[in-house]
């Protein structure tokens, strides 16, 4: 009655060209390969998953992921769904979006929807971003931070965060996590190492901007926690990933209000801060110059950071928002088409 087909890491067809099942990122958009080649040799997967193909008569799906997984959809792991009906994929698991940051990490989690016709893709986003920095001027920050009470609180019921933070620290662990967040408002015991980062996004809406070559974010920004300070609210900011060839570029601002702000900005090995926030500026400040870098050892990237320049912060926000604005335009174009056509 059930049909399950082994699907191995390396599967290939008639003529041994590699197959994939995988959401694919190729030098400007996003495409779903589920079990066919690439489109260009540079492609690579943004999220892949493997083990068995099962097809779902009653939703129309073709399914793969292991067999825990596809008899038991709320456990973490890797998967992806073929609609046959909407065109579409579904992925969900550990999602690659980065290939160039250096020694600053961006390990992304969450779900991914591509509708293959049109190429429209969205991203329910959980990030752990984690990197060297003065942590006096973090904890200024995240103490500033924990005082905007009237921030709207992240829902951490929903179904996508608790499968992102199973994928990070274990079902049991993360069952816990949100348990003790739900009675006390804090982790009791032990925080989890693999949360003690700089900043765990534990919502973030993310869009691929083809003619940016960019994953930008959408609406509010979901802070889990900042090093070992629960934070769980929303605030204003943008998110940026640009990938190029030499590296990839990555910009963070977030707004607790119109005058109270923090920019962070990597490129070339080098982490540029800005902050309308006095002392966290004056705390960098203070750091010696050989503090600021991060000792390398051989095969490892150098790393530093300094002030940035306030230029700087106004010229990402302005080329943000006039994308902004742009993608609003093209989004009222699309619907007024689509529209049309179904009348």
């Amino acid at each position: 009655m059930d049909i399950y087909i082994p699907i191995p890491d390396n599967i290939s067809d008639e003529n041994n060209t590699p197959l994939f099942v995988s959401l694919m990122q190729s030098s400007d958009t996003l495409y779903s390969a589920f079990l066919k080649p690439k489109l260009k040799a540079t492609d690579y997967p943004v999220v892949s998953a493997n083990g068995f193909l099962y097809f779902d008569k009653s939703r129309n799906q073709y399914k793969v992921s292991s067999m825990d997984k596809l008899r038991q959809f709320n456990l973490p792991g890797n998967y992806i769904s073929l609609d046959r009906e909407n065109c579409f994929t579904y992925s969900e698991g550990k999602i690659n979006l980065s290939t160039g940051l250096g020694r600053v990490v961006f390990d992304v989690y969450g779900n991914v929807e591509n509708m293959m016709n049109s190429g429209k893709t969205d991203i329910d986003a959980f990030i752990i971003l984690d990197f060297f920095f003065s942590d006096n001027a973090l904890k200024i920050f995240s103490e500033n931070l924990e005082k905007y009470n009237d921030l709207q609180a992240v829902d951490i019921s929903r179904e996508s965060y608790g499968k992102s933070l199973s994928e990070v620290i274990g079902i049991e662990t993360a069952d816990k996590f949100i348990s003790d967040l739900n009675l006390v408002g804090r982790v009791r015991g032990r925080f989890p190492d693999a949360l003690e980062k700089t900043f765990v996004f534990n919502h973030v809406h993310l869009k691929w901007n083809n003619e940016t070559r960019s994953y930008q974010s959408v609406g509010k920004i979901g802070i889990g926690n900042m090093q070992k300070n629960l934070i769980n609210k929303y605030v204003d900011g943008y998110i940026e990933l640009i990938q190029r060839r030499g590296g990839d570029v990555l910009n963070v601002y977030l707004e607790l209000d119109k005058g109270d702000w923090y920019f962070f900005s990597y490129q070339n090995r080098v982490m540029q801060a800005w902050s309308s926030h006095k002392e966290f500026m004056q705390i960098i400040t203070e750091v010696k110059p050989q503090n600021r870098r991060l000792k390398t050892d051989k095969g490892e990237q150098p790393y530093s950071y300094y002030l940035s320049s306030e230029r700087r912060v106004k010229e990402f926000l302005k080329k943000f928002q006039e994308e902004e604005k742009d993608e609003d335009v093209n989004t009222d174009d699309e619907e007024e088409k689509e529209e049309k056509e179904e009348n």
